[in-house]
């Protein structure tokens, strides 16, 4: 595995530029309230977007255990066998406003060989990456855990 902090930065900030636009630096959508139709200045009013939109985060279904874990860590964290993904907020020092931050990981040979505990290694290493990038841009407030995260869900 080769993932790099280089190779993480710049999918970091891709995100962060496309997140600014939804962010108002005063709590997320869920905090307020807002269905998926208002939050985001409301690009979502169509309701065929807007339950595309209510659908994504953590999938809510028996069968969707078996294809993604979540776990307890910054804003949404998931790994699958092959792909570990981990959202976090940041909140720079004011004035600037808190944006939200994306560390991805993908395994490079999918014919790897798989073990038990291969999503949790992933999400692991994931959360590592953005807790040393979230020091080095000085976040606060980012939700990232120490160490290992728990799953969210058994």
């Amino acid at each position: 595995m080769r993932t790099t902090v280089p190779g993480i930065v710049l999918p970091v900030a891709a995100l962060a530029l496309v997140a600014t636009g939804c962010t108002t630096g005063a709590g997320d959508a869920a905090d307020k309230g807002q269905t998926a139709s208002e939050v985001c200045g409301g690009f979502a009013k169509d309701p065929g977007v807007a339950s595309a939109l209510e659908a994504l985060a953590v999938p809510g279904s028996d069968a969707s255990k078996d294809l993604v874990t979540a776990y307890a860590t910054g804003r949404l964290a998931t790994s699958s066998d092959l792909h570990a993904a981990l959202y976090f907020t940041c909140r720079m020092p004011a004035p600037a406003h808190a944006i939200v931050l994306d560390a991805e990981l993908e395994r490079a040979d999918e014919n790897e060989a798989d073990h038990p505990g291969i999503r949790d290694e992933q999400i692991t290493l994931a959360n590592a990456a953005a807790r040393q990038v979230a020091a080095e841009l000085g976040c606060g407030e980012t939700g990232l855990v120490g160490g290992v995260p728990a799953k969210a869900r058994p």
